[in-house]
């Protein structure tokens, strides 16, 4: 598993608040991928900089975007890295970048470090076992490494702050997560999904409740409840147009409605709707982690090639940078083989 890569995928939404120390999470973005592109001279002196006054959160978070983007160059780089998450575990637990994947570690790359950053972090926790923000981040912190624990934290905090639908929505996603990673019980942890979803759906309004159907519909179609998830990904398509979020109901509707008449015997219509979630004008999600590949996988299973294989044309127009893989999978899938589609099974 590419862990930084997935990481990103499953933490890119983010989130806000600040303290003394702490950073908002758009100026903790913009201020780690400021980071990224630092010279060597500029590198030195943030470090200078920090080592003279180490409540510089700001140069920590810049450094932590350099060290992010550049660790697999140098394992000196790996350790700078793993030294400003682990202080900011200890001085600032409410900061936001514990939160996004710069403020990540792995148990198996960082093993050493994660663990003592565990230890650190649970302290904090029993500190102030009431304080929303340390468990957010460190749910987020969790959510690879330790997912039991991770939705422990998450459902403390509902029960915190119960009709706040950011646990509910967050609770929804731990499960698909893990719902994905135990085959033989999918459907019963999708149920728990569905559920979570659903409390978070009852709580939202506006433009935040539409964001929920896309999860309404997989959680719905993974848990067999299959007049649900159609119920859910018609509304998606019912609301393409209204905002930013149309690429991706175009697409996640169609690939869920597609499923669901795959499942009914009517592989006409899933192969139509397999089409038009190829024709979505795309998505900052789309145009970057890529289409999801579950109902190209279900009809090459069933030996219809040419529908898939026009399928990755279409999302070449929008998938840029990502032909070659596309090339491939078109060569596999004229050859009568399925593709590994990976982590495109997921988004």
């Amino acid at each position: 598993m590419d862990y930084q890569k997935t990481i990103w995928g499953i933490l890119v939404l983010g989130c806000l608040l600040a303290s003394s120390i702490a950073i908002r999470a758009a100026d903790m973005h913009r201020l780690a991928l400021s980071g990224r592109l630092l010279s060597a001279e500029e590198l030195v002196a943030l470090e200078k900089g920090v080592a003279e006054d180490a409540t510089d959160a700001d140069a920590r978070v810049r450094l932590l975007g350099y060290y992010f983007s550049n660790q697999r160059k140098s394992s000196d780089y790996r350790v700078a890295r793993q030294r400003h998450v682990l202080w900011f575990i200890k001085n600032d637990p409410e900061s936001k970048v514990l939160g996004s994947p710069y403020g990540s570690l792995s148990p198996h790359s960082d093993r050493e470090v994660y663990y003592s950053a565990k230890k650190h972090l649970e302290s904090k926790i029993e500190e102030d076992p009431d304080n929303l923000t340390i468990l957010d981040n460190a749910a987020k912190f969790f959510t690879l490494p330790d997912r039991k624990r991770a939705i422990e934290l998450l459902e403390r905090a509902e029960l915190l702050d119960e009709n706040n639908p950011h646990w509910a929505s967050s609770l929804g996603r731990m499960y698909l997560l893990d719902a994905r990673g135990h085959r033989e019980t999918d459907s019963d942890i999708a149920k728990d999904a569905l559920m979570a979803f659903k409390r978070a759906y009852d709580l939202s309004s506006g433009a935040a409740k539409d964001r929920l159907l896309i999860s309404l519909s997989k959680a719905a179609f993974m848990s067999k409840e299959y007049k649900e998830a159609k119920l859910y990904a018609t509304r998606l398509l019912e609301g393409v147009g209204a905002s930013w979020n149309s690429g991706n109901q175009t697409h996640h509707g169609n690939v869920i409605l597609g499923c669901i008449a795959f499942h009914e015997g009517d592989t006409e219509s899933a192969k139509t709707h397999l089409l038009l979630a190829g024709k979505t004008s795309g998505s900052p999600q789309l145009n970057s982690f890529g289409p999801n590949m579950t109902l190209a996988k279900l009809l090459l299973e069933s030996g219809h090639k040419d529908v898939v294989i026009e399928y990755f044309d279409l999302c070449a127009t929008f998938w840029k940078g990502k032909e070659r893989k596309l090339e491939d999978w078109k060569v596999l899938a004229a050859g009568g083989r399925i593709p590994d589609f990976g982590a495109n099974l997921r988004y």
